[in-house]
């Protein structure tokens, strides 16, 4: 939201994380939320604090910014992706995470072939930021959310052109002005 926000406005506004932990209507945030829901509470001045399930505390005046809603890409399809990237700053999509290998990624293009793909296997949301080819491998530009500590300064290439490779195009949305 914030990417597609500052590149239509040329302007920089950081977004509460903790209201869209609070107020995500549905399955919960951290309990199996979903991405396009964020779009419904961006607000600025919302403290970050432990989340406390089902107290959203949405103040609509204090609001920063207005989305009309989001578009979802076609589900599966990684050539829709690639065109939505391009256009687009920033994709939210959902990824098989699960896997060891991807929680210890530190460099080079994440291929792994047990990630699945199906809707049901989706258990973290990332943001695709680009993608490129390293000799004859295509990529995505991922940026996670576990901080600048994790993988490559907080991103991972992650194996692009490979039938879905971990369900990166499963669930895959952008935010709209």
């Amino acid at each position: 939201m914030e990417g597609a926000w500052n590149y239509k406005t040329n302007s920089s506004n950081v977004f509460s994380e903790q209201q869209i932990l609070d107020c995500e209507i549905g399955p919960k945030a951290c309990d199996g939320g979903f991405m396009y829901k964020a779009v419904e509470f961006p607000e600025k001045d919302y403290k970050y604090g432990l989340w406390s399930k089902g107290a959203c505390k949405y103040d609509a005046s204090k609001a920063v910014g207005h989305f009309s809603g989001y578009e979802n890409v076609s589900h599966g399809d990684e050539t829709a992706l690639q065109a939505a990237a391009y256009a687009q700053p920033v994709v939210s999509v959902g990824i098989d995470a699960s896997s060891v290998f991807f929680q210890l990624y530190f460099r080079g293009v994440y291929d792994h072939k047990g990630c699945k793909n199906g809707a049901s296997d989706i258990d973290h949301g990332v943001a695709v930021v680009g993608y490129g080819s390293e000799g004859s491998k295509d990529y995505w530009i991922v940026r996670n959310s576990w901080g600048a500590l994790w993988g490559d300064k907080g991103y991972v290439k992650m194996a692009r052109n490979k039938d879905n490779q971990c369900g990166i195009a499963t669930m895959a949305c952008y935010a709209v002005l």
